[in-house]
């Protein structure tokens, strides 16, 4: 009889001890970086991320629901333009402002309001190299407990770096097909 009792209070202790380990010992930022090269000028590459009406034509998140939702507040390319989005595929809403933008950087900051509430920050630095623009964008999300505990075990990191390099894809793709860099120099 005693058995019957230990060992299932055993196993909801470890559980217990396993996810208060899990929540202390989890991340609590995740800081995602990733690089690529655009064959095309500086200018053209942060133009189409600083500018939110082009967001449709290369955003992953566009890609993921075509139905999604979007608006543009404020004067576009200048810090302090707005890019509201209402994600009916994920049920997420939230919006993206431009904090800072330079020849070389930007800084956008993201406040999603659901499905979940938290702000993240993306900031892309620009290079040129040759012909090219390297483009290196950095993603900082904060965990706080318990939200680390289940942003690993969704494996949140992972969606998001992909989400992120995806993002990248697309924005390369775009640039260099309408790039003025190109087209003078064919």
């Amino acid at each position: 009889m005693k058995a019957i009792i230990l060992y299932p209070a055993l196993a909801l202790g470890a559980l217990v001890l396993g996810a208060l380990a899990l929540v202390l010992f989890a991340p609590r930022e995740i800081t995602i970086v990733s690089t690529t090269r655009v064959k095309a000028k500086k200018s053209d590459v942060l133009d189409n991320i600083r500018y939110f009406n082009r967001y449709s034509v290369w955003s992953p998140f566009v890609e993921q629901d075509p139905k999604l939702q979007t608006r543009v507040e404020g004067t576009d390319g200048t810090p302090g333009v707005k890019y509201h989005w209402e994600n009916a595929a994920e049920k997420s809403l939230g919006f993206q402002t431009l904090k800072a933008v330079s020849d070389n950087s930007l800084a956008i900051q993201c406040d999603i309001q659901q499905p979940f509430q938290t702000t993240t920050q993306f900031s892309y630095d620009f290079k040129e190299q040759g012909e090219e623009t390297i483009i290196t964008q950095t993603f900082v999300a904060p965990m706080p407990a318990p939200t680390n505990a289940i942003a690993v075990l969704m494996r949140l990191e992972k969606y998001m770096r992909e989400t992120n390099e995806r993002g990248l894809e697309r924005l390369k793709s775009y640039t260099e097909k309408h790039s003025v860099a190109l087209e003078t120099a064919h």
